[in-house]
């Protein structure tokens, strides 16, 4: 059908494409699903992203606290064909989920994978209901910001100036809460940091890393968490960081948190209101290596020019067209241009319901029939859909010139009705036609 990314052959010039394929209800397609699940992911982050810049934007007196923290630990291997076994730890999520200042201060983190993971497991439901989503995603405490894995320390050194107190949860001891703690160790934000160290944490980590370990002997592993190089113990860990810092224990924090409270109140950021506002862009793109994001901005950047050249030049493959749409809109979303990604949405509505409602219903035409044809046309109305690749809308209903009831392959056009021409060629054409019209106006 073509010969390359960019160009159809000429028996490529004359198919349409398999609305069955696309609108498939079945959980092995699902890609309609899917495309909402992948845009509810994206404007979920990006409104978490949103409000938490809305609020560091905002000038008040306002305490302001960075929750720094070690995350949980991941692993999945696969037991058998398509089947996966994960582990998880859950220290992490449980601590966050009862860290409360909301009446003294306004709690700012950055968000890690989990957090999106669970945070959208239970606001899926509004994929389909975008506002709903955003309503959903606004009200969720504390504020978080989403950093590219590639300069995640830069977004969080422009944070650390900006808040008044933090508060590091120590679960487990790994470069990047070692650097984060490190960070935090200076003259002037020493006395401000509340570290709370949870031994018990730690150990559960060791505990999963082994379990880990363990079973990547037996199965497959599809990921884990790499261990840190082990410098210290954790009870010498703690005794360093005792030495500097105020430390207390889950349990303590928790029995004392008027306290905590407290000394957040007496705390003072180096910025004061009216020069710590600040925003902090939103760069959702691959971790890669910027040879390789170019590569495929490249791609987007082709892909785009093929679109806007068959809208202005004559479509001449749909099934290209719509596959380049398809590319576009997950392209966009993998580069963070929400903005291109919606204009890319917006074509692919249009070709989906320029191509519905440019075949007629079949009722007026078949009662048009002579006897003959119309029993006929009933028969293959009758027949169920074959095979996957065929041209067929959802619900059995094909996609042909006059609208029928038949099974008929875009690829294989016939005559339809009382018509004696093949009709195929033309139509095909007109469609492109209408479509190419839709999408340049």
């Amino acid at each position: 059908m073509i010969t390359d990314l960019f160009s159809p052959t000429q028996h490529g010039r004359r198919v349409l494409f398999d609305f069955l394929c696309i609108h498939d209800p079945s959980p092995q397609v699902r890609h309609l699903e899917r495309l909402a699940y992948l845009i509810g992911i994206y404007v979920h982050i990006l409104t978490r992203h949103k409000m938490a810049n809305r609020e560091l934007m905002r000038r008040s007196d306002r305490r302001r606290v960075l929750y720094l923290r070690g995350y949980d630990f991941d692993s999945a291997v696969r037991v058998a064909g398509r089947a996966a076994m994960s582990t998880s730890t859950l220290d992490t999520q449980l601590f966050t989920s009862e860290l409360d200042f909301a009446d003294d201060a306004s709690t700012f983190m950055v968000m890690s994978p989990r957090d999106i993971y669970w945070e959208t497991s239970s606001t899926q439901n509004y994929f389909y209901d975008l506002d709903r989503l955003v309503r959903s995603a606004v009200s969720i405490q504390p504020r978080a910001f989403f950093f590219n894995a590639s300069d995640w320390k830069a977004g969080v050194k422009c944070l650390l100036d900006r808040m008044d107190h933090y508060v590091v949860y120590v679960s487990s001891i790994t470069e990047s809460i070692l650097w984060e703690i490190s960070q935090l160790d200076t003259r002037s934000r020493r006395n401000r940091v509340t570290i709370v160290f949870d031994e018990s944490a730690i150990e559960k980590k060791e505990g999963q890393l082994h379990l880990q370990a363990s079973l990547q002997h037996e199965h497959e592993a599809l990921w884990t968490k790499r261990p840190a190089q082990k410098s210290m113990t954790a009870s010498a860990f703690r005794k360093e960081l005792t030495s500097r810092f105020f430390v207390t224990t889950p349990d303590a924090f928790s029995s004392e948190l008027d306290h905590h409270k407290q000394r957040i109140v007496a705390s003072r950021s180096k910025l004061p209101p009216g020069k710590r506002e600040h925003w902090c862009d939103f760069r959702f793109a691959p971790s890669l290596p910027e040879e390789h994001v170019r590569r495929l901005r490249s791609l987007s950047a082709a892909s785009e020019a093929f679109i806007r050249n068959e809208c202005r030049s004559g479509i001449r493959c749909l099934p290209l067209l719509l596959a380049h749409t398809q590319l576009r809109i997950f392209m966009t979303l993998l580069m963070g241009a929400h903005e291109d990604c919606g204009r890319a949405l917006a074509r692919y509505q249009a070709i989906m319901q320029s191509t519905l409602e440019y075949y007629e219903p079949p009722e007026p035409r078949i009662a048009a029939l002579s006897s003959q044809n119309k029993e006929e046309h009933a028969l293959q109305g009758d027949r169920p859909a074959i095979r996957h690749d065929e041209t067929v809308p959802h619900q059995q209903k094909p996609l042909i010139a006059v609208g029928g009831g038949g099974i008929v392959c875009a690829h294989k056009p016939r005559a339809l009705l009382d018509e004696k021409a093949t009709a195929g060629h033309a139509d095909v054409d007109a469609l492109c036609a209408g479509i190419a019209k839709v999408l340049e106006a």
